[in-house]
């Protein structure tokens, strides 16, 4: 399974990935630092992403501003995107439910989050 993790806490996204390598085994996972960066990497002729993971809130493009764009390049091809957020109000905001398939709170549930992850590898 590839999973993009899209983050500006560097050392969150570090850890983030380091638990889905070891619980979502095998995974393989790249993180991007803003949402701009997400959006190049999710949408690059050679990426091949089962799942994005992204934080809502972060500097320059957020997180439902960077999945609309991914979604509006890939389509059909859009693979499961998880939002994270430590902002429960943001969970309730409709346009930004939209862009997203699943919304976690952080700090985000591991085993839930795998859960997620593994049920869409399986749809697949």
């Amino acid at each position: 399974m590839r999973v993009l993790v899209v983050d500006d806490d560097l050392d969150f996204a570090d850890s983030l990935a380091e638990l889905l390598e070891l619980v979502v085994a095998p995974a393989s996972v790249v993180i991007a630092n803003s949402g701009a960066e997400g959006v190049v990497a999710a949408t690059a002729p050679e990426a091949c992403f089962d799942a994005i993971v992204t934080d809502i809130e972060m500097p320059g493009m957020d997180g439902a501003t960077a999945a609309n764009k991914i979604r509006r390049v890939l389509g059909a091809a859009t693979p499961l995107i998880i939002a994270m957020t430590g902002h429960w109000g943001l969970t309730e905001r409709t346009e930004i439910k939209r862009a997203f398939d699943h919304m976690l709170l952080k700090p985000v549930v591991i085993d839930v989050l795998a859960a997620l992850l593994r049920s869409s590898a399986k749809g697949r």
